[in-house]
C-alpha cells in the first residue's frame, strides 16, 4: 500500500506540474503558482494505479484534477478511475467522492520531493 501511495503522490504532483510549480517555495512547503486561480490535470490511461485487495489486484487507468486558489500548504487532488481490470475482467473503483490531499512537500533530494498523503471522504460516504 507505501508503494502505491507513493506511486500515487508522484502522478499527483505531474498533476501540479502541468500549470502551478512546486518552486523555491516548496522549500518552506507551499505548493504555488505563477498565477491564480491555476489548475492542472494528469491522466494514465490504461494501467500504473493498482490497488491491492485481499482478493487480488486491481489496475486502473487514472485522471486527476486539482487546483490552487492561492499558495498553500495542501493541495487537493479529485481522482477519476477508468478501464479497471481485476484479472481479466472488467472492474470499478467509485472514489464517492473522496480526495486525496497532499500535505506540504519536503525536498528529499536533489530532484525529489515527498508529500504526505491523506484521502478525505465526505462523512455521508465514509464506511
Amino acid at each position: 500500500m507505501i508503494r502505491n501511495l507513493k506511486s500515487l503522490g508522484l502522478a499527483l504532483c505531474a498533476t501540479l506540474a502541468l500549470t502551478a510549480v512546486v518552486a523555491s517555495a516548496a522549500l518552506a512547503g507551499t505548493y504555488t503558482a505563477a498565477s491564480y486561480p491555476a489548475s492542472g490535470t494528469a491522466t494514465n490511461a490504461f494501467s500504473h494505479n493498482t490497488f491491492i485487495t485481499e482478493a487480488g489486484a486491481v489496475e486502473c487507468g487514472g485522471h486527476f484534477t486539482g487546483s490552487l486558489s492561492w499558495a498553500s500548504p495542501h493541495l487537493t487532488i479529485t481522482p477519476t478511475y477508468t478501464n479497471c481490470k481485476f484479472s481479466a475482467y472488467a472492474a470499478i473503483v467509485d472514489m464517492n467522492g473522496c480526495t486525496y490531499t497532499l500535505g506540504a512537500p519536503a525536498k528529499v533530494s536533489t530532484d525529489n520531493y515527498f508529500a504526505p498523503v491523506q484521502i478525505i471522504c465526505p462523512a455521508a460516504n465514509r464506511s
